[in-house]
């Protein structure tokens, strides 16, 4: 488990920690709650740095739906 003291993107005084359960990796503030579900350590600092990641660089699962077009 990795730990970051006042990291929290939401409540910026946050102990956020990253974690693996069952259902994934993800990033979780114990302040306030925040969770946001990340593919590895690299992409929780991104997250925590407030960096976007291009769509094209995200997961499938973490891609917006595409807009189907009726015809």
């Amino acid at each position: 488990m990795t730990i970051w003291f006042k990291a929290c993107p939401r409540c910026k005084q946050g102990l956020v920690v990253f974690e693996k359960d069952i259902y994934g990796q993800h990033i979780q503030c114990l302040q306030c709650g925040y969770m946001k579900d990340v593919d590895d350590e690299n992409d929780a600092l991104a997250v925590l740095a407030g960096i976007e990641r291009p769509l094209d660089t995200l997961p499938e699962r973490a891609r917006p739906p595409r807009s189907r077009m009726v015809g």
